[in-house]
């Protein structure tokens, strides 16, 4: 959880990882930061924010958790 508030919060995201972190699964919540890291070297923010956002909201399609995560 930390990690996406450290190096994915583009300053609106704060709540959607709040959510997020109580929603799904363990598993889930510590391969997504790893795997969007990897995937968005020298993006800004905002950029990797929203691939996170959208490895967050495949893994809670995949649980059936889709109406949390979006407001």
């Amino acid at each position: 959880m930390r990690e996406m508030l450290t190096d994915f919060n583009e300053g609106r995201s704060k709540s959607y990882y709040c959510i997020a972190a109580t929603l799904l699964d363990s598993v889930d919540l510590e391969a997504s930061p790893v795997n969007a890291r990897e995937r968005t070297y020298g993006l800004d923010k905002r950029e990797k924010s929203q691939y996170l956002h959208s490895l967050l909201d495949a893994a809670a399609r995949t649980q059936s958790i889709k109406r949390a995560l979006s407001k």
